[in-house]
């Protein structure tokens, strides 16, 4: 903006929460998630501007359920973040300190506007004991609202807002600091948009509880089981969350990742060539909101469930199994399979399972 225009312009981040504008019946079922809307809210919202997201009705007026369902999340979600204040205070004249007497890793800044946006530099510092201070954020204006997730958990303590620039003599600025769940900090700021219907198996209910399962066949192998483990241990590293492992004698009721032949596999990926597939070769296919890695056998006859899993997790985030390693940064608050995946996979170059001869 121009300090000195003539007009104000609101800044406004509008969107549709569908994957377009109107509504499509291809894309039902689909929606942006809660987080990833909590996500923009902060970025727009929480730089002083405005969100407002593009609801497309159905042919009969209604809503889509999924459009319905992460709009309720994202409103659960908002409150969430903000529900835990651990003090509340006013700078006078864009200056002066609060006392935080609990942790807090999320601070609110909203600046008196009845005489415009004055301030135009600030920093926000926390005093350490023996006179020592951290510089906890800084900015340049405030407005009507800035929101600054900290980088790491304050335990408390003194903070102190300087205005560093300003235009006249700067008005009030009030300040909220809040203790926000570490783990719905990173679900929100790492949430990235799911492409239609695709599938995140680190995704979240509402109540913050892991939504996928992996499921192996109850009399399981030991490369099935090695799978099932390499997959569990790697979206953990890659996101924090941890997938729990069931047998299909107990198939939860919620979207799973199948491993190897289970009961359920031949109804979601039918007509599997498996002599195609050969010892070694993978299926991958998602299917009823599920992902399907199978193989023609298991055990010290061949290795494909275990290059399934190395085989998605190279597709989807990079990963050089030769390496153990990720070819690309692993911190993600997601990891989305694309919906029409159905892949029939041989690898060169074969690298057997830890447990076999």
């Amino acid at each position: 903006g121009v300090a000195d225009g003539r007009y104000f312009v609101q800044p406004i981040c509008d969107f549709p929460q569908n994957p377009g504008w109107f509504y499509h019946p291809e894309h039902a079922g689909v929606s942006r998630s809660a987080e990833f809307l909590m996500k923009i809210y902060l970025n727009s919202v929480g730089h002083g501007g405005l969100m407002e997201i593009g609801l497309a009705p159905r042919a009969d007026g209604s809503m889509d359920p999924a459009n319905v369902r992460e709009l309720q999340r994202f409103g659960a979600i908002r409150k969430a973040f903000f529900s835990s204040c651990s003090a509340r205070g006013t700078f006078r004249s864009g200056s002066g300190t609060l006392e935080v007497p609990g942790p807090f890793d999320v601070v609110l800044l909203r600046e008196d506007l009845r005489g415009g946006e004055r301030i135009d530099g600030w920093e926000l510092w926390i005093d350490g004991a023996g006179g020592a201070s951290e510089l906890l954020a800084k900015g340049e204006s405030i407005g009507v609202k800035r929101i600054r997730i900290l980088n790491r958990r304050i335990p408390g303590g003194r903070i102190r807002l300087v205005t560093t620039k300003s235009t006249g003599t700067p008005l009030d600025v009030t300040c909220a600091a809040y203790d926000v769940d570490p783990d719905l900090i990173r679900r929100v700021t790492q949430a990235t948009y799911v492409p239609p219907n695709g599938i995140d198996l680190v995704s979240h209910d509402p109540m913050g509880k892991v939504v996928f399962s992996i499921v192996v066949p109850e009399r399981a192998g030991a490369v099935e089981r090695q799978a099932a483990e390499l997959l569990r241990d790697q979206l953990k590293t890659i996101s924090g969350t941890e997938l729990p492992i069931v047998t299909d004698a107990e198939k939860p009721a919620g979207p799973c990742v199948f491993l190897g032949r289970t009961r359920f596999t031949e109804s979601l990926a039918p007509g599997t060539d498996y002599g195609k597939l050969g010892p070694d070769g993978c299926r991958l296919k998602v299917a009823g909101g599920h992902l399907v890695i199978e193989s023609a056998a298991s055990g010290p006859s061949g290795s494909g469930v275990l290059n399934g899993v190395y085989r998605i997790l190279d597709r989807t985030i990079g990963f050089d199994r030769r390496k153990n390693a990720f070819t690309s940064g692993v911190a993600s608050g997601s990891f989305v399979v694309p919906g029409d995946l159905d892949e029939m996979w041989t690898p060169t170059g074969v690298i057997r399972g830890r447990n076999e001869r």
